[in-house]
């Protein structure tokens, strides 16, 4: 016997992985920021990076390194932002379509909508953690670059003392 406090539960499980979708998607656009700042200043600025690094005594083959990480991390985002196949929770047309003489009692109507709001927020909860998941080795992957900024900003300071 399905009930609607029932129904708002499952419907609540599935708003919450809407949710996390957009924040995922948030947090993806800020690494995509910084990641694409950093590797446009490599890339496209690559003879006045060189020139600062000759200027610093600092391998410029260490600042290509950089763009390594960066871009990896780049790769990692990209997958994560590609277009997710979210499950939908039901076809409004297709019930209606369903409906048969007097149609569903209420109690049928809402253990179909409960299935429906069960297996869609649980398909959903699958892509996000995928898309966590993603997102986590990027961040990875970029603190590892901003390591590496720090490791050599110490080296120049230490080779232009």
């Amino acid at each position: 016997m399905a009930t609607k406090d029932q129904y708002e539960f499952f419907r609540s499980l599935y708003d919450e992985e809407e949710r996390t979708a957009l924040q995922l998607e948030g947090r993806a656009k800020v690494y995509l920021g910084i990641i694409t700042a950093f590797l446009v200043t490599i890339l496209l600025k690559t003879e006045d990076v060189a020139k600062s690094a000759q200027q610093l005594k600092i391998p410029f083959a260490l600042i290509l390194m950089e763009a390594l990480p960066l871009s990896a991390s780049l790769v990692m985002v990209m997958l994560a932002l590609r277009i997710r196949d979210y499950e939908g929770v039901n076809d409004g047309v297709a019930i209606v379509n369903a409906f048969h003489g007097d149609g569903p009692t209420d109690e049928e109507f809402y253990e179909d909508r409960i299935a429906d709001y069960a297996w869609a927020s649980s398909r959903n909860r699958g892509i996000n953690n995928q898309t966590s998941s993603m997102l986590a080795w990027a961040g990875r992957l970029l603190i590892f670059a901003m390591l590496l900024i720090v490791f050599l900003a110490i080296l120049a300071t230490w080779l232009n003392r």
